[in-house]
């Protein structure tokens, strides 16, 4: 009895010690403030945006902030209202030769409005976004937003972001040798695909590529040239006929 009385004491003063330093551990506050990442910027060009309006009152280092997150490159936001509207490109090609011809650069300029929205030169790594094309018929506030979101297709265009790593000849290319190491020399079918998938919005004419039967019973088949596509015709025919017969 005194032993099984002593083992049960023993027992509950370890789940007591237990419990104690299990609350302690949980209790114990950790140090504030202590970084779990860091960040550094390495040597380098960047992508730079300038803002070359005259008026623009939009604050673009939140947009450059969140580029960066995702790229993980460089991205900078210079202010520049005075230059002329006519000079983007001029200006592009400015900012490169400062960044010793490496980086990428995309310039907001007040154009035209009938003028182009969005010019870019994917081998001379530049874009210009003609602003007055996103304010047509728009609040400040919507204008804003498809500029952000014109930013972030030029930057995909002429930064190295439209690729894809199938046998295509959709890569960067930066100058003509580039284009000579190219392996490919046609579209990859995906991406050959998405054009037919779109040729619609484009108003493209499209090419119908199907088996003669096919062609024929939709009624738009050139007139059988051999022997084969010839018993196909009168085939169909005959088909046909005979359902306009029992239609009668």
């Amino acid at each position: 009895m005194m032993n099984r009385l002593l083992i049960t004491a023993l027992t509950l003063a370890f789940c007591a010690t237990a419990h104690g330093a299990s609350a302690e551990k949980k209790a114990a506050p950790r140090p504030a403030g202590r970084p779990e990442f860091v960040s550094r910027r390495t040597p380098g060009a960047a992508f730079v945006i300038i803002d070359a309006r005259a008026g623009a009152a939009q604050d673009l280092a939140p947009l450059a902030a969140n580029m960066e997150r995702f790229c993980r490159i460089t991205c900078t936001v210079e202010r520049k209202p005075d230059a002329k509207t006519a000079d983007g490109y001029a200006l592009a090609c400015a900012c490169l030769d400062k960044q010793q011809g490496k980086g990428a650069v995309a310039v907001i300029v007040d154009g035209p409005a009938d003028g182009p929205g969005l010019t870019v030169y994917p081998e001379d790594r530049a874009g210009v976004i003609n602003a007055a094309c996103y304010a047509a018929d728009a609040d400040a506030a919507t204008a804003a937003k498809r500029i952000e979101k014109e930013l972030w297709r030029v930057l995909a265009m002429i930064a190295g972001g439209v690729e894809t790593e199938e046998y295509c000849v959709l890569k960067p290319v930066l100058n003509p040798a580039d284009l000579d190491s190219l392996t490919a020399s046609t579209l990859s079918p995906n991406v050959a695909m998405r054009v037919s998938a779109n040729a619609e919005r484009f108003g493209f004419g499209q090419v119908e590529h199907v088996p003669y039967r096919v062609a024929v019973v939709r009624g738009w088949a050139p007139a059988p040239t051999n022997a084969a596509q010839k018993a196909i015709w009168e085939q169909v025919r005959k088909s046909k006929t005979k359902t306009t017969d029992s239609g009668k």
